[in-house]
């Protein structure tokens, strides 16, 4: 199986970076999403980037720097990279027929939500490149016990992004958030590493169980 790993901002990382992380996962697929490729210490083959990185001068002057990587994003993103390693996407953001993600995917238009998530795009383009082993790192919607919100930084006080994905009163995730993961389901064996995230979607195992995983993949590699 082609497996890749796509990192998000979720405070979970911490957790698998106490434990040697990027050690342990510097021989696979890396799919960086948005400001993760800043605060890594090599760099990966894809970075993300969608949402504010256009706002945001100390992401796109990282991706531009790194050479090596696949830059990939939407097609009418406001930042302009010269670099002949940029891949750009038409996105789409509704799913109100059935079908329409696979036949859209096969178009190489990629599924990024109605809140134009970097996450779920980094899904659909893991999709789209050929990996049917994903790993979800910090995927977790949610805070930890801490009030950490992004794993790159001590402590985040703004409450949007806490609530942005759940329901203030219940805690759930919302329902046209929920959605934007559960179209994966089936497409490709996806796991996410964050035992107490809050999607729902995909099946959650904890740092020690995906170390396991992922050095089994490197004795069959």
């Amino acid at each position: 199986m082609a497996t890749v790993v796509i990192i998000g901002g979720g405070s979970s990382v911490k957790e698998g970076i106490k434990q040697g992380l990027w050690d342990r996962i510097k021989h696979l697929d890396i799919i960086a999403c948005n400001d993760a490729i800043t605060n890594m210490p090599f760099t990966p083959k894809y970075a993300a980037y969608l949402d504010k990185s256009a706002m945001q001068p100390e992401v796109i002057k990282k991706v531009i720097e790194s050479t090596e990587c696949i830059k990939v994003t939407q097609l009418l993103h406001d930042v302009r990279l010269d670099d002949h390693n940029v891949v750009r996407f038409k996105i789409f953001h509704e799913l109100d027929e059935p079908g329409k993600f696979e036949r859209a995917l096969e178009r190489g238009y990629l599924f990024a939500g109605k809140r134009k998530f970097t996450g779920v795009f980094a899904i659909s383009f893991a999709l789209y490149a050929g990996y049917d082993r994903i790993y979800l790192l910090g995927f977790d919607w949610n805070t930890n016990k801490k009030g950490d919100v992004e794993w790159y930084k001590d402590k985040d006080h703004e409450e949007y992004k806490r609530t942005i994905f759940l329901d203030e009163k219940t805690g759930v995730p919302k329902n046209d958030c929920a959605e934007h993961h559960d179209v994966f389901k089936g497409k490709a064996t996806i796991y996410n590493v964050s035992p107490n995230s809050a999607i729902p979607s995909f099946p959650k195992i904890d740092y020690k169980q995906f170390f396991q995983h992922i050095s089994h993949l490197k004795e069959e590699g």
